[in-house]
């Protein structure tokens, strides 16, 4: 009921606090179709985290059909400074959804992202500068994101930083890493 209360004095925050969980049905009946007016509201008060929820929530849903809107969605609130929203944004760039392919441009909505912890973009982060993806290669840096991303709880980032530690990795015959010496 207090962000009911908040809503109705126009608090974008209460917008997407609702949404989120009237989107989830946690404590509350489940109601996408107004979690979802309750994100536009928000997002068109400028809400960072209220545009990355309708650009997420429309992707998983199916929901919008036009992932060009949907990147474009996600730059306001990246630009916003929202963490998600730069990550996001760097998994579009990085697989071409919504518009061109572009690693440096992914690159750099992963270190945005990064630069806040946000445990995901460390991970990309360490897999771009470990194979050289839009910039240079560059091992130290790469183990020190997988570093950073372990410490935040990141089971991959732990298996990628051991794998990076390795002098030799011992492979399947698959080519899949198996170990290491």
């Amino acid at each position: 009921s207090a962000y009911r209360k908040a809503v109705a004095k126009g608090s974008s925050a209460a917008m997407v606090e609702l949404g989120t969980l009237l989107e989830a049905g946690a404590g509350i009946a489940k109601d996408e179709a107004q979690a979802r007016a309750l994100f536009q509201r928000a997002a068109a008060a400028g809400n960072p985290r209220a545009l990355t929820r309708l650009a997420t929530a429309s992707a998983a849903s199916g929901g919008a059909a036009d992932p060009a809107q949907e990147r474009a969605m996600l730059t306001r609130a990246a630009e916003g400074n929202s963490a998600d929203a730069q990550f996001q944004l760097g998994l579009m760039y990085a697989n071409g959804v919504g518009g061109p392919k572009d690693d440096a441009a992914a690159r750099s909505w992963f270190e945005k992202a990064a630069a806040q912890n946000n445990p995901n973009a460390l991970e990309w982060m360490g897999s771009f500068a470990a194979s050289g993806r839009g910039g240079p290669r560059d091992i130290q840096a790469a183990k020190a994101y997988y570093a950073r991303a372990a410490a935040l709880g990141d089971e991959d980032a732990k298996a990628q930083l051991k794998r990076l530690e390795c002098s030799i990795t011992i492979k399947d015959a698959r080519g899949h890493p198996v170990g290491c010496l």
